[in-house]
């Protein structure tokens, strides 16, 4: 067992295998690669979006177990400067 050899066995098995096997140990590896890089890199860069530092969150909206909306106000403000907005299902939203 001193006298095997790893490497020799795999260019063995790869020169005794079809064709078709033999463009698969080709093409899988580098494609391996290429996808796991690809899911590595950020989707979206950060500086593409306009930093607005000037706001603040007035709202929150979530969706309730029974699918309903809830909108809820994360700082207090005056009832005059309320406006009142209504959201109402389309019906292409029929689902």
């Amino acid at each position: 067992m001193e006298d095997y050899n790893f490497w020799a066995d795999l260019l063995d098995t790869y020169q005794s295998s079809p064709d078709w096997i033999k463009a698969l140990w080709i093409i899988i590896p580098p494609t391996f690669l290429l996808c796991l890089v690809g899911l590595m890199r950020p989707r979206h860069r950060i500086s593409e979006y306009p930093q607005q530092n000037n706001g603040e969150v007035l709202y929150t909206v979530s969706r309730e177990t029974d699918n309903r909306l809830c909108l809820r106000r994360q700082v207090a403000v005056p009832e005059q400067e309320l406006t009142m907005l209504l959201i109402e299902k389309g019906a292409e939203d029929d689902t």
